[in-house]
C-alpha cells in the first residue's frame, strides 16, 4: 500500500472513530474543595474525591462544583468573558495546579483571585485548589439540590473560617 493510501485509510478511520466513538466520552467537571490548605494537602484531597489537580481553561469552567458537607454541589460560579462571575461568593479564591514552565521556580503555583487576575504563588501558600473529576465517577447522590446548601456555608476565600472543616 502506498504512503498516500495509508494516509487516506488513517484519515477515514480517524473520522469514523471521532463521529462514532466506541464508548461514551467522559466530560471532566471541575470542583473546588471548600477549604484552604497547602498544595500537597489539597492534592491529596483531590485524590480523596476521585479527582486530580487541574489547570482548566476558562472555557472548561462554565460549570463547576464545590464541596459542601462532604458532597459535591453546583454553586453557580461561572466565567463570563474571562471574568469570574461569582455574585454570591465575591470572596472566592482558587489555587491552580503547578504551572510547569512558568519560569524556573520548582515550587510554583498559579493562583487566580477575585477580579480575574493570575499571580504566581508558592505551592505552600494556603489557598483552595481546582480539581477535575470524570463525570462517570459521579452519582446523583454527589449533587444535592442547590437549596440544600446551608446559608452559613463558608467559602474558601472568607476571612472567618473558625469552626469550618
Amino acid at each position: 500500500m502506498s504512503e498516500r493510501a495509508r494516509l487516506l485509510v488513517w484519515l477515514v478511520s480517524l473520522c469514523i472513530s471521532s463521529h462514532y466513538p466506541t464508548e461514551i466520552a467522559s466530560k471532566y467537571l471541575y470542583f473546588r474543595v471548600g477549604r484552604v490548605a497547602p498544595y500537597n494537602i489539597m492534592r491529596k484531597l483531590c485524590h480523596d474525591y476521585s479527582g486530580i489537580p487541574a489547570n482548566p481553561s476558562t472555557e472548561d469552567l462554565d460549570e463547576y462544583l464545590d464541596v459542601v458537607n462532604d458532597h459535591l454541589v453546583f454553586l453557580g460560579v461561572r466565567y463570563t468573558k474571562g471574568q469570574i462571575d461569582a455574585e454570591q461568593q465575591n470572596k472566592v479564591n482558587f489555587k491552580w495546579a503547578p504551572w510547569s514552565g512558568y519560569g524556573n521556580i520548582s515550587d510554583s503555583c498559579v493562583a487566580l483571585f477575585p477580579g480575574s487576575f493570575l499571580e504566581q504563588a508558592s505551592c505552600a501558600a494556603s489557598l483552595s485548589i481546582v480539581c477535575a473529576i470524570d463525570d462517570r465517577k459521579l452519582s446523583e447522590s454527589h449533587i444535592p439540590e442547590e437549596e440544600q446548601i446551608p446559608e452559613n456555608f463558608v467559602t474558601a476565600g472568607d476571612a472567618n473560617i473558625s469552626g469550618y472543616e
